[in-house]
């Protein structure tokens, strides 16, 4: 017998639903209104692009969360939007859990050069396509594709 899916909020492939644990998360999209630029940075393991995320501390709200992973993974300070821009799924390579990760824009205001995770990724500031482009999970990639129509991003701006 087939195992049920579920499609999460915003994009990504579904997910089996399974015995197996889901982790909420929260990511930063951190941007920059002047340069129309966003942060990409490497994950430590894959050394894929994909931006600022983590675990949901106790007492945290996710807004909370992703400005504080922001910081710790790209010395990124700045303030998040308090509702969530959207969602996407993934599975680490090799695990068995997967994550679902609440997204927020942050307006950045500040980078710092001393910061938790210093030289543990590569960072880098890119255009909006090139972030489409470079980002390695599909649920996040269609989220930067749905934002690069706003207004914010978008070529008629």
């Amino acid at each position: 017998m087939d195992e049920p899916t579920v499609k999460l909020q915003t994009g990504g492939p579904a997910l089996k639903q399974t015995a197996q644990p889901l982790f909420e998360q929260a990511g930063a999209i951190c941007y920059r209104r002047i340069s129309r630029e966003v942060l990409l940075i490497t994950s430590r393991r894959s050394g894929r692009w994909g931006i600022p995320k983590g675990n949901i501390e106790a007492g945290e709200t996710t807004a909370q969360a992703a400005e504080r992973e922001a910081f710790e993974e790209a010395g990124i300070r700045g303030t998040c939007a308090p509702e969530i821009l959207g969602a996407f799924a993934y599975r680490k390579e090799g695990a068995s859990a997967s994550y679902r990760v609440s997204v927020h824009l942050l307006d950045v205001r500040l980078a710092v050069t001393e910061f938790p995770e210093k030289g543990q990724r590569i960072m880098r500031w890119v255009p909006f396509p090139e972030a489409i482009e470079a980002v390695h999970q599909p649920g996040l990639k269609m989220l930067l594709g749905v934002l690069g129509k706003t207004s914010l991003f978008g070529e008629n701006s």
